[in-house]
């Protein structure tokens, strides 16, 4: 058995042998001991015949050393996936186009003009505005209203950047801006003065 102690403000082992009484009684707090330090050992109890020990070395005790922490890989998050899967397989830029639904004409030219300068164009495609047999019931004109709603908000997050098109922006239009600067998306507009940031 091997004890650590302090000697001079050195650790130091402590031997003990394992030991038993003359007649074969089971060890006790009497067993004999030998403490083993810097200056050699010495004999602590002499009342007991030693039997049989082992006497255990652990060897130089050396002060311990903390090792520098290993810093685990940060997590990839889909998004930087989705832009490095961009990057490796070399696709042009990509713009949303956002605005308000009045404003179809002005975002169909831009639409033409991003695309004449090579970027990929993704913008608002169904006008609730106007009458259409897809949209004629109102109830369900609603429910469709809140699914493209969610899916121009896909469009945005797909897209390097955003094109806000008109001279006048809703409350829809400014929670699109909102939500695109919140992933880091510039935003660009066709009229500079109704940027609500600015």
């Amino acid at each position: 058995m091997v004890q650590i102690v302090r000697s001079a403000g050195h650790l130091v082992p402590t031997y003990l042998y394992v030991s038993r009484p003359a007649g074969g009684a089971a060890p006790d707090r009497g067993a004999r001991r030998i403490e083993c330090g810097r200056a050699g050992a010495h004999v602590v109890h002499q009342k007991m015949i030693l039997d049989a020990f082992v006497l255990l070395s652990v060897g130089t005790l050396r002060p311990h050393h903390q090792e520098e922490p290993v810093s685990s890989p940060q997590a990839i998050t889909p998004e930087e996936k989705l832009a490095e899967a961009k990057r490796q397989l070399s696709i042009p830029r990509i713009v949303a186009i956002c605005g308000s639904t009045r404003f179809m004409a002005e975002m169909a030219e831009a639409d033409l003009r991003e695309t004449k300068a090579g970027r990929i164009v993704v913008k608002p495609g169904c006008d609730l505005k106007s009458p259409h047999e897809l949209w004629s019931d109102p109830v369900e004109a609603e429910t469709l209203k809140t699914r493209l709603d969610e899916l121009h908000r896909s469009k945005i997050l797909l897209a390097d950047e955003v094109l806000v098109v008109g001279d006048y922006i809703g409350d829809s239009t400014r929670a699109e801006i909102a939500y695109a600067r919140s992933l880091g998306r510039p935003v660009r507009f066709t009229h500079p003065q109704v940027d609500p940031d600015a």
